[in-house]
């Protein structure tokens, strides 16, 4: 096995979606927040930024592609503190009004850490999740975060 810290989450929608008009759709933002457990406990906050296409007004949401996503992350347990993002694909299995869930994959790195942290500076970051989708929209996620190491500390 590769050694490295592995933890699941449940994030929860801490501030609104926010949507701006881009060239052929919109890109819109969320910021969601939660408590982790496993290797490590704490809380772990994700900025979430997805492109979305123009829809018109009647819709079928079971006929949505794939969305690519970037995420930005803060993990903090105690006084340790690490930082990273990730980016990947968001796959929807919804019904006809937006309602089910959208698995997500994606990968990353470990870009900051405090002192207390140094082992995980510059890790490889494997992300599955779930999100519950309610009318197109997330409002939460379970999932599992993969700290994989990048090099030998010496």
């Amino acid at each position: 096995p590769v050694p490295g810290v592995v933890f699941h989450y449940d994030l929860y929608r801490s501030q609104p979606f926010s949507y701006a008009r881009v060239a052929g759709g919109y890109i819109a933002f969320v910021e969601a927040r939660g408590r982790v457990r496993g290797d490590l406990e704490g809380v772990l906050t994700v900025r979430i930024t997805q492109l979305l296409p123009a829809k018109p007004e009647t819709f079928d949401y079971r006929m949505a592609h794939p969305l690519s996503i970037g995420a930005r992350f803060t993990l903090q347990s105690g006084e340790r503190v690490c930082e990273g993002a990730y980016a990947g694909t968001a796959t929807p299995i919804l019904d006809a009004g937006g309602n089910g869930e959208m698995r997500i994959q994606a990968v990353g790195r470990v870009y900051h850490v405090t002192p207390e942290f140094v082992d995980l500076f510059l890790n490889h970051v494997f992300v599955e999740d779930t999100v519950k989708t309610v009318e197109g929209e997330g409002t939460g996620a379970t999932g599992t975060m993969s700290l994989k190491p990048h090099a030998s500390f010496v």
